[in-house]
């Protein structure tokens, strides 16, 4: 035995010189001992062994799975998507896609599979499939819930079901759209200049549970600047260690706050719910969707009475909604707003000698082109642009002049401004840009 449980039963018979006696007892326990601790090594380390194939085979279907899913984020005319899923396990039961079809039109669906787990994982994966190939056939969102609740129903196992919204988006922005017990969208009209609204409701229950439902279909025409959120109720029923739900007033707030930036709304409705649960452990699969229509602004410009470090936040998320909005991919976004954030950090710390002061920041795309133009009023020294191939000679400031030739294809400085200085920075969009 262990020191935890009787693992077998050993015995020693045919004594050679006499009979056992009381004396052979602490031998033979000591070999029983040796044996027990050697026979629960192996099993544990069969069961190590074990449990290593299945947290392989685990992570596996979690990539396959995370492939099923649909894109992070797309482009189509003027409509601009952004999803995020996690499951609440290492695979789960919330699905979204994004279907780019041949005749001008695109399909978006998102669905909540009851249960969490492998079980509802198989069930997200036999959905999406029939969805994709179901989805360039017919016409009408309520043809495709259908045609999926027959077919699921057909081979659904044990009860399960799955809620899902289904809409087709037009290039002129209507939307015609259906449900399957699932949560309407959050409707944003011009976005943070706006109200939420409600949409029309088609009931209808959730796929598999019913035969041949009879699915209806409403339309909406959206406008210039209007988000739309979708989302599973892994967000709205999330639970803080008080017992409350995050529910959709918190949900509402947190669209509010981030409808300037569209694209990343997705992860400030996570960190909301990952704040809101305050560490404790995700009890359901979330998913978030938002699609944003709007025609490409081709400049904006921010005025600053006095530029601080406090400052350069709302710089990065005007800047992130701006290249948003032309569709430059996420990798690119993100080099831009960081040679930006090391220009202004530049004009605070040497124009300003670290005390800030007033500063005027213009984005435009012209011609496939990015020009950034951050005017100041400070101490009006032009510096030295630095040579990347004599990095010794660099004077204070001119490493981040590298970084900024680094990420822009051209920097310089304006040497006619009438006071402080005019940087000026361009970068060529050509495969960038999607909507030019």
């Amino acid at each position: 035995r262990t020191s935890k449980k009787i693992i077998g039963v050993a015995e020693a018979i045919n004594k050679k010189d006499a009979a056992f006696s009381e004396s052979d007892l602490p031998l033979f326990s000591a070999y029983a001992s040796l044996a027990a601790v050697a026979i629960d090594n192996a099993r544990m380390a069969q069961s190590l062994v074990t449990q290593e194939v299945v947290a392989r085979e685990i992570e596996i279907a979690r990539q396959i799975q995370d492939g099923l899913q649909g894109p992070p984020e797309a482009f189509f005319g003027d409509y601009k998507f952004y999803g995020l899923s996690t499951a609440a396990r290492s695979v789960g039961g919330d699905f979204y896609d994004w279907i780019v079809l041949g005749d001008g039109r695109v399909i978006f669906a998102i669905g909540d599979v009851s249960g969490k787990g492998v079980p509802a994982a198989l069930f997200m994966a036999n959905a999406v499939s029939l969805l994709r190939s179901e989805a360039p056939r017919v016409k009408e969102p309520h043809e495709i819930l259908a045609s999926l609740n027959n077919t699921l129903r057909a081979t659904s196992q044990r009860g399960m079901f799955v809620t899902m919204f289904v809409a087709i988006f037009e290039p002129d922005g209507t939307m015609h759209y259906a449900t399957a017990g699932h949560h309407m969208p959050l409707y944003l009209p011009g976005g943070d200049k706006g109200d939420f609204k409600e949409m029309e409701v088609v009931k209808a229950p959730p796929l598999t549970i019913v035969p041949d439902v009879p699915f209806g279909t409403a339309t909406i025409k959206l406008n210039d600047g209007d988000i739309l959120t979708f989302f599973t109720d892994g967000v709205t029923e999330a639970t803080s260690p008080d017992g409350d739900f995050f529910e959709y007033d918190r949900l509402k707030d947190t669209l509010l706050a981030g409808a300037k930036t569209p694209s990343l709304i997705p992860q400030k409705v996570r960190l909301a719910v990952n704040k809101f649960e305050a560490g404790s452990e995700q009890t359901d699969d979330l998913t978030i969707g938002v699609i944003s229509f709007r025609s490409p602004r081709e400049m904006i410009e921010l005025k600053f009475d006095n530029l601080t470090p406090d400052d350069l936040a709302e710089i990065r998320s005007e800047i992130e909604g701006f290249l948003a909005e032309w569709a430059i991919d996420e990798k690119t976004r993100t080099s831009i707003q960081l040679s930006v954030d090391e220009a202004c950090t530049n004009v605070i710390r040497h124009a300003y000698e670290g005390k800030g002061g007033p500063a005027i920041i213009r984005f435009s795309i012209q011609n496939k082109e990015l020009e950034m133009r951050l005017e100041d009023h400070g101490s009006g020294h032009i510096p030295d642009m630095p040579c990347a191939e004599r990095p010794a000679e660099l004077k204070p400031g001119g490493l981040g002049l590298q970084i900024l030739q680094s990420v822009m294809d051209e920097v310089r400085f304006d040497e006619n401004a009438p006071s402080g200085c005019i940087l000026i920075m361009k970068k060529k969009l050509e495969e960038k840009l999607k909507n030019a």
